[in-house]
């Protein structure tokens, strides 16, 4: 997702042509690349009065304004397991009662899969438990080896033992078969 916005977004020549007119866009979007949202949300602020003058964006810049800051909090909590919210909300230069009710409307809708641990203040992933996938590839990997060993071991005792059959002389080229 970083690589494909970074490729579209900002290395694309047409559109890093159109940043450099909108200076608060340009750092928006580099600093929401570089995972600085509380830095990218005010300079999105800083771009509202704009959004707001402008007759096609008008009706639709609060939403648009409130969609980014929804994929930058998906984006924070994405690759952690468990995110105390007091660091979280302090990413979002946010108070953590008022993140606390964001985070739960976020949960609410099913943006973000997770639950909130209150009395810890901690927001924990919910669906994909990493471990527990790992444990058990883990463990089929295992169950697959332990079975080819038998397999193996069963072969080698038969060769030693001369429990082969055998093919025809007339049949194939002669050779024994297991």
């Amino acid at each position: 997702d970083r690589a494909e916005r970074r490729t579209l977004v900002i290395d694309a020549h047409a559109f890093r042509t159109l940043l450099e007119l909108v200076p608060n866009l340009r750092d928006a979007v580099h600093t929401f690349h570089e995972a600085k949202y509380a830095e990218c949300l005010k300079a999105l602020d800083l771009l509202k009065p704009e959004l707001l003058l402008n007759p096609h964006l008008r009706a639709h810049a609060e939403k648009l304004l409130a969609l980014v800051r929804t994929k930058a909090v998906v984006s924070y909590f994405l690759p952690y397991a468990t995110v105390d919210m007091g660091r979280m909300a302090a990413a979002f230069s946010t108070e953590l009662p008022a993140f606390e009710k964001e985070l739960v409307s976020l949960i609410t809708d099913g943006t973000i899969g997770a639950r909130i641990d209150s009395a810890n203040k901690v927001l924990i992933a919910q669906g994909s438990d990493q471990q527990q996938i790992s444990f058990n590839k883990a463990q089929k990997m295992g169950d697959a080896y332990t079975y080819e060993s038998k397999a193996l071991l069963l072969r080698i005792n038969l060769l030693r033992a001369d429990l082969v059959v055998r093919a025809e002389q007339g049949a194939g080229h002669g050779q024994a078969h297991s």
